[in-house]
């Protein structure tokens, strides 16, 4: 049996649907430029499931994804799971910039259906941040 579902970091879930006004700190996230071009942000929502299965959340953003898809700002995204630990997964997605997801989409009519399908799952997210892009990758990136 599965542990009880732990609640979600202090203000998770009331700054991702209130809009992030005045109650939620604004995130500090130096900005890079991907090739010269648009300015871009990686966030990644690492999940550490203690209640629900890793099938489950994989499904949920199966659904989820559809709203991503359709999201202007969302270059791309990729949910990948632990080998060594199955309960942890890692969504990684590439926004325009960290003021296109804060307060483009979460502000777009994409945003409502993208939490209904997967906020059952908040309360085992384990980190939510947005990281800068360093400009250091390997042979799949696109760098010059």
């Amino acid at each position: 049996m599965r542990n009880a579902t732990r609640s979600p970091p202090p203000g998770l879930l009331q700054g991702m649907t209130a809009g992030f006004g005045a109650q939620r700190t604004p995130h500090r996230c130096v900005q890079l430029h991907e090739g010269g071009g648009k300015p871009m942000i990686v966030e990644y929502v690492r999940y550490a499931l203690t209640t629900h299965t890793p099938d489950a959340l994989i499904g949920a953003y199966r659904e989820a994804a559809k709203h991503l898809d359709a999201a202007q700002e969302c270059i791309d995204y990729e949910l990948t799971q632990c080998v060594e630990d199955p309960n942890s997964l890692i969504l990684r997605i590439r926004w325009e910039s960290a003021d296109a997801h804060m307060r483009g989409f979460r502000r777009s009519a994409h945003f409502p259906p993208f939490l209904a399908a997967i906020r059952a799952y908040v309360g085992e997210i384990a980190e939510m941040r947005h990281y800068a892009d360093t400009g250091v990758g390997g042979r799949s990136s696109d760098r010059a």
